[in-house]
């Protein structure tokens, strides 16, 4: 698997989920996953970093 590169992020509001992040930035769910490779929306937390701009 390519590792991904992540040129710009976003910090996790209050009550926020992965699902308005990825609306929010206009990113499909598979460039999402790309991106944040080990990223769990189950566990996302406020003040955490999540990667909205970049490759794999």
């Amino acid at each position: 698997m390519a590792k991904a590169h992540c040129n710009g992020g976003h910090r996790v509001r209050s009550e926020e989920s992965c699902d308005d992040i990825k609306k929010g930035f206009s990113l499909s769910a598979g460039v999402f996953d790309q991106i944040n490779p080990n990223l769990n929306c189950d566990n996302l937390f406020e003040g955490q970093w999540i990667c909205t701009d970049g490759h794999a």
